[in-house]
């Protein structure tokens, strides 16, 4: 660990000696004892629980960090490497604004530092300041309202602003119908208008600030600012058109399920919403490995339901007869007007009815006959939808003790299976909460 934290802090000179001029010949050495250094962490640092096996035995353990001294200079180290990368950064920009004169200008038409362009800025980014600290001693003040002002602190007041303003346009879409268009209701007109001219503003002052493409912090850098524009397009087209009708598989048709994507912007906007989307996405192998695991188990008791209740569950649809040779012909059905029928039938009178075919056949939503329609009966008992009417058929029509196969379908799907995708979720943001403690 010694050796390594010698290499480093060479490396960390030649860092600071690549300031002033960024060869490419004086990067590899570097690059390559990065990357090697990186290894070693992931390899050499060890995790808590590691670390409490140690307390009291390793001199060189820190009692009151709960890590060892080595893995807290590896952290400084690792925050040295990052602060030199901003360093470099900073200096790589510098050197565009100075090569070329049209970098870091929004439309290539406001000026770095024009009034304009400041004035956005501070717009665009006034936020709530969570942290009230006391101006002589500096230290943070506790108030039982730090839980709101961290809420308030989350994100920009403009955010805020357009939060609400997607919230409520999202609400007017809710009282759409085929009956009331949004074309023909013009209270609800009043939603789309809001929601586009917000929206206007909004991306005018974040374009005036940070630039629309070609910036270090242009509004379309990622997929987040591809959708907003795109959305904004979508409404903003719908807005001016505003079709009268909305024949099927037409533009104005795509245009109304289009505008389905709005409420994907407080995605956007809402920073902790990103991560819980980015926790799901990094544990898609895990997740991938889990629905692994229900189709292996759903495919081993289809395969033993195919066996067990193969044409048992079929039945005729006259109750007096139970042998499938003797379902043929018809037979009548007698119809009830009211429970008080029998007492107005005069005597000798039938009641009324009709005459239907004698049809042996499953029930109507299910059945057991081969694996893949025993797949989908146990994929909707996977959904805990309708699973007691799939038990009574079978408990009816096959005996009591093949209950017993439901109910081990449920424990072992619903219990255990459908569990493991909330774990796994869990599971990483208590890794990724571990990682940023222990580092």
């Amino acid at each position: 660990m010694k050796q390594f934290i010698d290499r480093q802090q060479q490396d960390t000179g030649c860092l600071f000696r690549r300031l002033p001029s960024a060869s490419s010949s004086s990067c590899d050495h570097s690059k390559r004892s990065a990357i090697e250094d990186n290894k070693y962490i992931d390899q050499k640092v060890r995790p808590p629980h590691a670390d409490r096996a140690r307390r009291g035995r390793d001199p060189a353990y820190d009692q009151s960090g709960g890590r060892s001294i080595f893995s807290i200079r590896a952290r400084n180290l690792l925050e040295k490497e990052n602060t030199i990368n901003k360093i470099l950064r900073k200096v790589q920009e510098e050197e565009l604004r100075e090569n070329h004169p049209y970098f870091d200008k929004p439309l290539f038409i406001v000026g770095r530092e024009h009034r304009f362009r400041k004035f956005c800025r501070t717009i665009v980014r006034a936020r709530f300041n969570a942290s009230k600290a006391d101006p002589i001693t500096g230290a943070v003040k506790n108030t039982k309202y730090h839980q709101l002002y961290d809420l308030l602190g989350l994100v920009t007041y403009l955010d805020w602003v357009m939060i609400v303003v997607t919230i409520c346009s999202c609400i007017s879409m809710m009282f759409e119908s085929p009956f009331t268009r949004v074309m023909h209701a013009p209270t609800l007109q009043i939603g789309e208008y809001v929601f586009v001219i917000f929206m206007s503003i909004e991306l005018n002052l974040k374009i005036m600030a940070d630039g629309l493409f070609f910036t270090p912090t242009a509004v379309i850098r990622d997929f987040g600012g591809v959708m907003d524009i795109f959305i904004y397009l979508v409404s903003l087209i719908f807005l001016c058109w505003l079709p009268p009708d909305v024949p099927p598989e037409s533009g104005a048709q795509l245009l109304m399920m289009l505008r389905s994507l709005r409420p994907l912007r407080i995605f956007k906007l809402v920073p902790q919403m990103r991560k819980v989307v980015r926790e799901v996405i990094k544990g898609f192998k895990e997740i991938f490995l889990v629905s692994i695991l229900l189709l292996t188990l759903m495919l081993v008791f289809a395969s033993f339901g195919v066996q067990l209740f193969a044409g048992k569950l079929a039945k005729c649809n006259d109750p007096n007869i139970e042998e499938r040779v003797d379902c043929l012909g018809i037979f009548r059905i007698n119809v009830s007007v009211s429970k008080n029928l029998n007492m107005k039938l005069k005597l000798g009178e039938k009641k009324p009815g009709f005459w239907v075919p004698r049809v042996w056949a499953n029930p109507r939503n299910f059945n057991f006959d081969n694996v893949g329609t025993a797949m989908l009966t146990l994929f909707e008992v996977l959904s805990l939808k309708g699973w007691v009417e799939v038990r009574d058929v079978i408990i009816h029509r096959v005996g009591s003790i093949h209950g017993i196969y439901i109910h081990v379908f449920v424990f072992l799907g619903c219990m255990i299976g459908l569990t493991l995708f909330v774990g796994v979720v869990i599971a990483n943001f208590n890794e990724n909460k571990v990682r940023r403690a222990h580092f």
